[in-house]
This record gives C-alpha cells, structure tokens and sequence, in this order.
C-alpha cells in the first residue's frame, strides 16, 4: 500500500482508539529505532554508553575557557550504534550551581560534519578532546566568581552530564 494512502487512513480513524493507535505506532517506531529500551519509557539511545566529561582544572577565572576530554566506553554486552555523530552533536555551558537542571538552557552548541553510522561495539573505550567550556553568558559578560556546574547535553541520552567548577 502506498504510504499516503496509509497516512489518510491513519487521519481518518476517530473515537479512543486514535490516541490508543498512535501512541502504539510510536512505541514501535522508539523501539526500532533504539530510542526507548522494553519496559521503559525514560530509556535513550546512548543512555547503556559510559560517558564521562573531566575538565582540565576545577578552576578558570571568569572571562576564560576551560579545556575538557570526554571518555566514551560501551560496558553493556550490545553494539550501541550512533547514526550520525549525534553523541558529537552537543550543547553545554558553565552555569550556576542553583541553576543546573535539566532545564537550563544551554546555550554553547558544538556541531560536527561527519557521516554514519558509528557503531561502538561492546568493550569499545576511547578519549576524545571536549568542548572549551567559557566561564561568560551566552552574551559574553565575564562570570562573575562563585560556584557553578560545566553542563553537556547529549542528544540521545537521559539527564546530563555534569561537573563542578569554580569561577574565580
């Protein structure tokens, strides 16, 4: 059956069973594409890789860049798979300690041209360099001293990563 034809019948189905149907497809469609592990619905991508940010000091003055590496490992005993260096393509920022949720907006963004998939196989473990984390406001203003948390958001995986750092 040609896909707008599948599409129009799909708009056209009324009552409870529509929101019944869609939610459904796209649990299959999360599970196919290893977006969301059986039995959960929190489950991400790359939530089985051990991913861990250092920073280069626990210290930078504010206006200044700290350097950073992330380590990626695959303990689980299952290739994880990243399609298209999405696990490359984050966004991350220093903010203050009493601002760092989830729902902080990150406003650095490190984007990466490169072709996939990249398939991690169990046991796989490399260091790369990470982002230059500025101790500045997405306009630019110095941070002024205190306590604050370098943050990385990663596409495809639950919570973020984070590590306490001091604007001096």
């Amino acid at each position: 059956m040609p896909r707008h034809r599948a599409a129009t019948h799909a708009r056209a189905t009324t009552g409870a069973r529509r929101p019944a149907l869609l939610l459904a497809g796209l649990a299959l469609v999360a599970l196919a594409t290893g977006c969301m592990a059986p039995g959960s619905a929190q489950a991400q991508r790359f939530d089985s890789l051990d991913l861990r940010l250092t920073l280069a000091d626990s210290h930078v003055a504010g206006g200044r860049s700290v350097h950073s590496t992330w380590a990626i490992a695959n303990r689980s005993k299952d290739p994880v798979v990243d399609p298209g260096c999405q696990v490359a393509a984050y966004r991350y920022a220093i903010v203050p300690v009493d601002e760092a949720n989830n729902e902080t907006d990150l406003w650095g963004a490190y984007i990466i041209d490169c072709s996939g998939p990249r398939t991690m196989e169990p046991g796989y473990d490399e260091t790369y360099p990470g982002p230059d984390f500025p101790a500045r406001t997405a306009n630019g203003t110095a941070l002024p001293p205190g306590n604050y948390v370098a943050m990385v958001e990663i596409p495809g995986r639950t919570g973020r990563l984070t590590q306490p750092i001091t604007v001096t």
